[in-house]
């Protein structure tokens, strides 16, 4: 499968009192998902030479780590991110590792829109990848500073499919593996908005309406008149919506999403592929889906596009704020528990740390230990739903990459040359 579909390149710089503005790319993510990270930098540099890359690492950030070797122009550490933060690690262990790397999404679009020649700051969840110059997108940047695109775009009456309408209400109308914000006022005000909504609410507890960054961009179409919604079916292909659309490959071997050239696959929930997840379907969307092998091969060929850096130790790892600094891990309940009371990130800035007697872990064990329940009254009071994905192994962060990616490989190297061929051919 080629990453190019015959599309004239766009370029979109212009000089604007001398300085040159340019597009920004960007994305964040823990270290196990870096090698997914890398696949779409690599397909965003092929569709768009000049443009810069920023990856944000919501991870510790690990020594011989550079940019260059990776193919991307920057790529951020967690401190820098946090820096504006009055009790940064505080901050930092209030998140599980979703929830971390979607809350520093608004601060890294703040930053860029600050940068004098940023145009436009385009987010892409690390595993996506871009097939063409995505032209629906920055025609939507010249009339609008927001565009956004909705999980799912068309309504049906059909009783089966009520299941694919109430799941947005737990998760949000649109789908923040994307979202393209211009440099104006608006954009930098929607920026401001969404990253204060960010720093204390930016997590899954479904009994109180959150879900991550996503629930909270429901309210752009009512508080923002300059946005755009992008309905094109070619963006933003994904498990949620691949039962909507129908999936072909043209002759010349291009992949067609409603007889058009897909322009952004989003391989979603890849790292979790078992039982439910069948990478751009599920349980659910399978009976309804209308090729399911072309599905799987494309599933194929992007475990062999990570295949040559899942499994390096650097990043096949647990997630480094997974744990207490004496190796612990830190459950669900204990982050509940500490971000339920602002006095405990006053009391304990570093909650990692677990030396001495004066801990956030010891304080929180003997809490448990002389039964004041205070763990799940603060559980309760937060609101206790958990995401529904698959729960994390122990030891090891949810979707570690070489999982993933292994499971699929062996499938997929037991395959004939000529149908690797074919998955791959342009």
């Amino acid at each position: 499968m080629s990453l190019e579909n015959g599309l004239p390149y766009r370029s979109f710089f212009v000089v604007q009192s001398g300085i040159r503005l340019m597009i920004y790319f960007y994305s964040c993510c823990a270290l196990n998902f870096v090698p997914a990270a890398r696949v779409l930098f690599e397909s965003l540099k092929q569709q768009f030479p000049d443009c810069r890359t920023v990856l944000g690492l919501a991870d510790q950030f690990p020594d011989g780590l550079e940019s260059e070797t990776l193919g991307i122009d920057e790529i951020w550490s967690l401190d820098e991110m946090v820096s504006e933060m009055e009790q940064p690690r505080g901050w930092v262990f209030r998140h599980n590792v979703m929830e971390l790397a979607t809350a520093l999404k608004p601060f890294m679009l703040d930053r860029l829109l600050k940068r004098d020649d940023c145009e436009a700051a385009i987010f892409l969840d690390s595993d996506c990848v871009v097939f063409t110059p995505l032209s629906p997108v920055f025609d939507a940047l010249e009339r609008a500073s927001i565009i956004l695109t909705p999980h799912i775009c068309r309504p049906h009456e059909r009783d089966e499919w009520i299941f694919f309408e109430l799941n947005p209400h737990k998760v949000g109308i649109f789908n923040l593996g994307f979202i393209a914000v211009k440099n104006t006022e608006t954009g930098k005000r929607f920026a401001s908005w969404w990253k204060h909504r960010l720093r204390r609410h930016c997590l899954i507890e479904h009994e109180r309406g959150l879900f991550t960054d996503q629930k909270w961009i429901d309210y752009v179409p009512a508080y923002f008149d300059d946005h755009e919604i992008l309905r094109q079916p070619t963006l933003n292909f994904a498990r949620w919506n691949s039962y909507q659309r129908d999936i072909s490959r043209s002759d010349s071997g291009v992949i067609l999403i409603d007889g058009n050239p897909a322009e952004f696959i989003h391989f979603s929930g890849f790292y979790k592929v078992g039982g439910y997840v069948k990478g751009l379907y599920d349980q659910a969307t399978k009976p309804f889906c209308n090729d399911v092998a072309l599905l799987d091969e494309l599933t194929d060929w992007y475990a062999g596009k990570l295949k040559r850096d899942a499994e390096r130790p650097v990043f096949s790892g647990p997630w480094h704020f997974g744990y207490y600094d004496d190796g612990t891990e830190v459950s669900q309940q204990e982050r509940k528990f500490f971000r339920s009371n602002d006095a405990l990130m006053q009391r304990f800035p570093d909650p990692f740390a677990t030396a001495g007697n004066n801990s956030f872990k010891t304080y929180y064990d003997s809490c448990q230990s002389h039964g004041t329940g205070a763990g799940q009254n603060h559980a309760a009071q937060q609101g206790g739903t958990e995401n529904t994905a698959e729960p994390p192994r122990p030891g090891r962060p949810q979707g570690t990459s070489s999982d993933g990616v292994r499971r699929i490989w062996n499938r997929v190297k037991h395959k004939t040359l000529g149908l690797a061929r074919r998955c791959v051919s342009s």
